[in-house]
């Protein structure tokens, strides 16, 4: 279930990342990154976020974010202190569609894991508050994405 990064110059994504989104369409530095906004998608995030949990470098990380900013797929929404937030682009019809593949996969994998583990929906999203890995926006779309799964 969870997925491990190969490139080089990057660390491994945490153990507990459902990363559906790399599956899908490939191990590189700009998918973890669009994976990342999904798993937060409709708020908006510090780069430093992006940069803390994927384990990407901070050049690289900004400068993925300034090719999706320039084909409008994540935009700039406000500054809080001195760091910028983006979020992604929801009127972006790319976006939508990204969006709309990720939660199918997301669920699938979901479905998957606990009939495999003989898991319980909460105890899925209980394992995964535990280990404090996941912000309270992620642990809160992911425990939605699990209750509609089922």
């Amino acid at each position: 279930m969870a997925h491990k990064s190969k490139r080089k110059g990057t660390s491994e994504l945490p153990e507990y990342r459902i990363n559906v989104f790399c599956n899908l369409y490939g191990d590189s530095i700009r998918n973890q990154i669009l994976c990342y906004f999904l798993e937060c998608y409709g708020s908006d995030e510090p780069l430093a976020s992006v940069i803390e949990l994927t384990k990407i470098s901070k050049p690289a990380v900004y400068k993925q974010v300034a090719l999706l900013v320039e084909q409008d797929i994540i935009v700039p929404t406000r500054k809080f202190r001195n760091m910028q937030l983006y979020t992604l682009n929801k009127n972006n019809s790319s976006v939508i569609l990204l969006k709309k593949q990720f939660d199918e996969a997301l669920n699938s994998e979901i479905k998957k894991y606990i009939s495999d583990n003989n898991s319980s929906v909460e105890s899925v999203v209980k394992e995964l508050a535990k280990e404090e890995k996941l912000s309270k926006i992620q642990l809160k779309r992911l425990a939605t994405t699990v209750l509609n799964a089922l």
